[in-house]
């Protein structure tokens, strides 16, 4: 039987590759911020010019990273699971656009196709394989940004390095939106805006799913502020943030999550999205709850929950100020939107597509057929405003079985963080309260097809996850 000083001596790497480990790793995750701004600035990487870059960059990102190594053996595990996951949704995706070994049922289009043609065609499940075949690379660059961030986070400070790069990133971000909407409310970048011209739209087009990116930013960094204020009271907590004596660098850290905290709000606020608001509450919520309810730490809670109805009149002082036409918006508008009035539509295409599906890439030829004129007639739709009804369109049965797996194994790692951290309980926090933002927007959304947002929440995932799963302080 080993002792545990034999298994901390087993996973210790040796003394002659630790520099070259941690150069590498440097290197590695500055590759991996210049991934996500290819993948955000563009408008998100919606262009068929920016979207296959990025898949180019995000494969180049898992490439870079194979000589690194593996932190820990927990941490292997994760990053083979993501594999698997990643390369099998591709792999199915691939046997939808091929006809060879004729493996899954054909779609029954190239039969009326043949019929008035007059010949016969190459029948396969996917009504489009061009489309399909093009749109692998959106599907598998999050899954290559993941791995590569749990091979770039070689110890907990890897892993924070990687947060706090994400929160200035974002707080860039939600400046420039703000500051983009002040003067130029016309411009989206250095082109003309034509869509979402009352709303802050940032480096994105949807104003839905620049609320998803900066709710998202705003979460990261209030979980970076409790952090910093670890161990601190309430009253304690509020004086360090101003005092500028002895604690110089983290006061400076705490200012400079504060400006990125306001800004992500302001911006938030801004793009009058009624979905994005709620459930970027809905997250920050969650991750108070989770940080605040920990066994045997009552004035934790009380002071946690004293936290959270401070931020909450903050919240509210902001709303009143700059989301007055936000409230305006839902007041006068509700529910009454075209999304839910094609829900029905949409549900009978996922019936009809499955279990097999239509094709990777393909809902924007095949709701036509299924959207319902008194829905109004104006605009095509391209996404479905829900995810995961416009998953299981295109993919079938594999995409459930794929989000499952997903989902229970970052909700496993994060409870597993939960247990055994104790200094950066926040991490496992952060990735629970990201999980739920992500999940419950994209119910009425499609902000995890953005690839820009992809990407984003693969690498936050991927630092949460390896901040959980750490045993030891790795080289």
């Amino acid at each position: 039987m080993r002792t545990v000083e034999a298994l901390y001596l087993e996973e210790r790497p040796r003394p002659s590759d630790v520099s070259w480990r941690k150069f590498g790793r440097g290197v590695l995750r500055f590759f991996l911020f210049a991934v996500l701004l290819v993948g955000l600035v563009p408008f998100g990487a919606t262009g068929p010019f920016a979207m296959p870059i990025m898949g180019l960059f995000a494969a180049s990102a898992a490439l870079l990273s194979l000589p690194l190594g593996h932190p820990g053996r927990r941490t292997r595990l994760l990053e083979l699971l993501a594999i698997l996951v990643g390369g099998g949704l591709c792999f199915y995706a691939m046997l939808q656009a091929t006809g060879y070994g004729a493996v899954l049922a054909p779609h029954p289009v190239w039969a009326e196709a043949s019929a008035v043609l007059g010949r016969p065609l190459d029948a396969v499940a996917s009504i489009a394989p061009s489309l399909t075949y093009s749109s692998l690379s959106v599907l598998l660059a999050p899954f290559l940004m993941f791995v590569a961030g749990l091979r770039a986070c070689g110890n907990d400070e890897d892993a924070l390095a990687i947060l706090r790069a994400l929160a200035l990133i974002g707080g860039g971000v939600a400046f420039f939106g703000v500051i983009q909407f002040a003067v130029a409310p016309s411009s989206l970048l250095l082109v003309e805006k034509t869509a979402y011209l009352d709303s802050l739209t940032a480096v994105f087009v949807n104003r839905n799913s620049a609320a998803t990116y900066l709710g998202g930013t705003a979460l990261l960094a209030l979980a970076l502020i409790r952090h910093e204020l670890r161990g601190i009271g309430l009253r304690a907590s509020l004086s360090a943030i101003v005092a500028p004596a002895r604690r110089v660098r983290r006061n400076w850290w705490l200012l400079v999550y504060l400006g990125v905290l306001g800004f992500a709000l302001l911006a938030l606020l801004q793009t009058k999205s009624r979905a994005g608001l709620a459930c970027s509450g809905l997250g920050i919520l969650a991750f108070v709850t989770i940080v605040a309810f920990r066994k045997g730490r009552r004035r934790a809670v009380l002071g946690s929950f004293g936290a959270l109805i401070l931020g909450s009149l903050a919240l509210g002082a902001l709303v009143a100020v700059f989301g007055r036409q936000t409230w305006y918006r839902i007041e006068v508008k509700g529910l009454d939107d075209a999304r839910f009035c094609v829900f029905p539509n949409i549900w009978e295409a996922a019936r009809a597509a499955w279990p097999v599906g239509t094709g990777l890439g393909t809902f924007e030829l095949v709701f036509p057929a299924y959207r319902d004129p008194a829905c109004g007639i104006y605009e095509v739709w391209d996404r479905a405003h829900n995810f995961f009804l416009e998953g299981m369109i295109v993919l079938g049965a594999a995409f459930w079985a794929a989000l499952a797996a997903t989902l229970a194994i970052l909700v496993g790692v994060f409870l597993f963080g939960l247990r055994r951290r104790r200094r950066l309980r926040f991490a496992p926090a952060l990735g629970l309260a990201m999980l739920l933002l992500l999940v419950a927007h994209d119910t009425l959304d499609f902000s995890l097809q953005i690839p820009g947002i992809a990407l984003n929440a693969a690498l936050l995932f991927a630092a949460c996850c390896a901040i959980s799963l750490r045993r030891r302080v790795a080289a």
